[in-house]
């Protein structure tokens, strides 16, 4: 009986050993997985900024141009 005792309590160990081993792993790609969620979701907010502040200067440039078209049509 006190083999098989000690045979249960080395399985246990073994079966925490791998069950901790497992959890750590589950958690290292977790933390993983959220950094490159959180830089992905970052660079997109700055890519969304850089886009909003190309159309508004392509719309004042459209605008200038109408401006200048305008005036140079009112001079002739």
């Amino acid at each position: 009986m006190a083999n098989r005792d000690a045979r249960s309590r080395s399985y246990e160990s073994r079966v925490k050993a791998e069950k901790q081993k497992y959890e750590e792993e589950l958690a290292s790609a977790e933390r993983k997985w959220e950094f490159r969620y959180n830089n992905q979701d970052k660079r997109l907010k700055e890519l969304e900024a850089t886009v909003k502040k190309l159309r508004r200067e392509n719309r004042e440039l459209k605008n200038a141009i109408r401006e200048t078209y305008a005036r140079l049509k009112k001079e002739d």
